[in-house]
């Protein structure tokens, strides 16, 4: 039965020989039957084919099943199928509950999720921001904000400073980027947003590249309309992310409803990654992202500027080896016109199988994504090309543009040890002199990834290893909070300092362990108030872990002020239940 579809189950008949009762109504599509739509009754034995020569021929013990039978081709699907893009991130989001969310009022004035970006300011870098979110009835008369990167914590219509949001003109969804003032706007609009996804929990990802800006709706890329205003900045223009607000854009923009997840990545996330990410989450090799560079021109001497110890050993921070007739050396007459440099590392060679190579040690973390930079010039042919390596993988070698010109060069990686080198030049016509300067490393990834589906309380966790948590504010809450939850916070002074803001915990939690992790030795008393309730009473901390002996377990305030009588930096992590 060639070119056969099954169209409708009948019932399966009575009589004696079961395996030739009709059994289904198959539509024929060949060109002797089509004309007349001709439908025809087959039986089990047809069906499946005496000797193999039915419909489905065999389904084997793999899991494979075969398609056709003897005198027609026959096709094999594999036991192991793929389903389809936007299919099971569609299984994914709809087994989001309102059980696992936060849910925000959209009255409450400031209702908003801040995180403090400290030190991740992303400038004029590529970035990605990921949203998943159940899409509101309506916006009613102001914009719903989703994310904000913005230079200010409350007023998030800052200059330099990107926002994405749901549109209250007809329910789109929006990326606004402000330029030098809040006048100057460049805006991507999706038209028709709320009516196509109202009520369903969808993945929203928006990536930036240079001047490229794309947004996926559910792993789809989809086509924006832009518009300008005023001096309108480049979409390469610079963002000042000093923080992270989630639920509030513009003014008292303040959304309604519930967000599961807010993650902002230091990187530009490719189709495929996006696909994976609304799929299983982040990646591993994505979650600590920081825009805190591990080596620079100034920092462990990225730029060669420091001598080490001089003859063998000419660059400090640096591990330099070499064999044969190569040489090493730190070049202060050739270098790099970039970045205000001063020097460069020299490799030289009379044999192209002499090897060499500088070694930054126990610089990386295994299994993380980092970005290296670095410029790059040799004097032999143009087939030769800088080789390096990040971790522990394989050397990767790129191709130099011309001999004695300087070549920057940006290269992505996922490290597989702890250290980094430069080697000397390799291919076919490998150079005998090269030189390698303004090494750059960072570390590429989430910069902060606020996970609303676990929690209670007033802290949003940040699942990246920055610990850039967020605070939530008056008018948001999570949906269902978990019995126990955890606060994480940090103080460094010789005084009171209050923990976490306004609040830190709910008045009706139960305090139930209190560890600390000190730099120095410290006497420390944590009280609700600056002479409030004792917690813990005149605690003596040594350096390092140490768990707190609790005196009362409550804060009839909310609040937790810690009096420490040094300077030590005191990392806290405070477990705490809700009353019923």
């Amino acid at each position: 039965m060639p070119d056969s579809k099954i169209t409708a189950l009948a019932s399966i008949g009575t009589g004696t020989d079961p395996a030739n009762d009709p059994l289904v109504v198959v539509d024929v599509s060949d060109t002797s039957m089509a004309a007349s739509g001709t439908t025809k009754k087959v039986t089990l034995n047809q069906l499946l084919g005496a000797g193999g020569a039915g419909v489905f021929s065999s389904i084997n013990n793999t899991g494979n099943t075969t398609l056709g039978d003897s005198q027609s081709d026959t096709a094999t699907i594999n036991g192991q199928l793929t389903a389809r893009q936007g299919e099971f991130p569609s299984a994914v989001r709809a087994a989001a509950s309102d059980y696992a969310a936060v849910a925000f009022d959209g009255a409450t004035a400031s209702t908003r999720i801040t995180s403090t970006l400290t030190g991740q300011n992303i400038g004029t870098g590529d970035f990605s921001v990921w949203a998943r979110f159940r899409v509101p009835a309506s916006v009613n008369a102001v914009n719903r904000g989703l994310v904000a990167l913005t230079s200010n914590a409350t007023a998030t219509a800052q200059a330099e400073s990107a926002h994405l949001f749901l549109a209250a003109n007809a329910g789109e969804l929006a990326l606004r980027l402000y330029g030098a003032t809040t006048s100057d706007i460049r805006q991507a609009t999706i038209n028709g947003f709320l009516a196509a996804y109202t009520g369903q929990v969808v993945d929203v990802v928006v990536t930036r590249t240079g001047t490229t800006v794309k947004i996926y709706i559910n792993g789809t890329d989809t086509a924006y309309i832009e518009t300008t205003s005023g001096t309108p900045p480049a979409w390469s223009a610079a963002v000042t992310s000093t923080f992270c607000d989630v639920g509030m854009a513009v003014g008292a923009s303040l959304f309604t409803g519930r967000i599961y997840r807010s993650v902002v990545f230091n990187r530009a996330l490719s189709a495929s990654d996006v696909t994976e990410l609304i799929t299983i989450g982040v990646n591993p090799a994505d979650q600590w992202g920081t825009q805190t560079q591990i080596a620079n021109t100034t920092t462990l001497n990225g730029g060669f500027e420091t001598a080490g110890g001089g003859g063998a050993d000419p660059f400090a921070n640096w591990v330099e080896f070499t064999t044969g007739t190569t040489t090493i050396t730190r070049d202060t007459t050739v270098f790099s016109p970039n970045l205000s440099s001063t020097a460069s590392a020299n490799f030289t060679t009379d044999a192209l199988n002499s090897g060499a190579n500088i070694t930054l040690s126990n610089t990386l973390l295994p299994s993380k994504r980092f970005r290296l930079l670095f410029d790059f010039r040799h004097n032999g042919t143009a087939a030769a090309g800088p080789q390096y390596n990040i971790g522990s993988g394989s050397d990767i070698v790129g191709t130099a543009t011309a001999p004695n010109t300087w070549t920057s060069y940006v290269v992505e990686s996922i490290a597989g040890g702890t250290a980094f080198a430069f080697s000397r030049a390799s291919g076919a016509g490998a150079s005998k002199t090269s030189w390698y300067d303004n090494a750059i490393i960072e570390r590429i990834g989430a910069i902060v990834d606020l996970d609303f589906t676990v929690g209670t309380g007033y802290q949003a966790t940040d699942r990246s290893t920055n610990a850039l948590h967020g605070t939530l504010f008056n008018g948001v809450e999570f949906t269902q909070p978990k019995r126990v939850a955890v606060l994480y916070a940090t103080t460094n002074t010789a005084t009171n300092q209050q923990v976490f803001g306004t609040l830190a915990i709910p008045t009706n939690a139960i305090i139930e362990d209190i560890i600390v992790n000190s730099t120095g030795t410290a006497t420390v008393t944590i009280r609700d108030a600056v002479a409030g309730n004792i917690i813990v009473n005149a605690a003596s901390v040594v350096a390092g872990r140490q768990k707190l002996t609790i005196a009362q377990p409550f804060s009839s305030t909310g609040n937790l002020w810690v009096n420490s009588s040094t300077t030590a930096t005191l990392q806290f992590t405070i477990l705490y239940t809700i009353a019923a």
